[in-house]
């Protein structure tokens, strides 16, 4: 799937290509960034691979985070999405140390833009390790509500109103 560039106060977000498979393979392989996310494999030739099949998918949409002077600063992805249930995921978010303050909560706003504005999705269902502290923290801040929690994760919910919600309180980011 191939979608608009979306920008935000100080960041914007595009669609991966195949040109990103060595900067997405990077953020992933590295231990410290990458530690509560999946393993990956460390083979370019299997990240470009991977970029183009999330591409021609209508499910999964893997996103560079780029600042305001064009430089890639992160990744992030829209998956499992579901068309009938009007239903996603996102998460494969890593943010390089070093990027400006708000490149979190911008790229987060732009995923939901993209997603409940610009997809016309209602919901969002995501986990997070339980180690990842900040995560769960940022992702409670913002509204999200707590579903369960499992031996490794913690669910939680983000509807459309809810974004809504969030929109308002952080408009200066967008």
């Amino acid at each position: 799937m191939i979608v608009e560039p979306l920008q935000s106060r100080n960041v914007r977000l595009r669609t991966a290509t195949d040109d990103d498979a060595a900067f997405m393979l990077e953020l992933r392989t590295d231990e410290s960034l990458s530690r509560f996310l999946n393993r990956t494999d460390a083979d370019l030739g299997k990240q470009k691979a991977w970029i183009a099949a999330k591409r021609d998918a209508a499910d999964d949409l893997p996103l560079i985070i780029e600042d305001a002077a064009g430089l890639a600063v992160g990744t992030v992805s829209i998956y499992h999405i579901d068309a009938a249930l009007k239903s996603f995921c996102w998460g494969r978010w890593i943010i390089r140390p070093g990027s400006m303050v708000t490149a979190a909560i911008e790229s987060a706003l732009l995923v939901y833009v993209q997603a409940f504005e610009k997809l016309g999705l209602e919901l969002c269902v995501f986990d997070v390790r339980n180690g990842n502290a900040k995560v769960l923290s940022f992702h409670e801040k913002l509204g999200a509500h707590f579903m369960y929690r499992t031996s490794t994760d913690s669910w939680f919910f983000f509807s459309k109103d809810d974004f809504a919600a969030a929109r308002s309180r952080y408009a200066r980011f967008l």
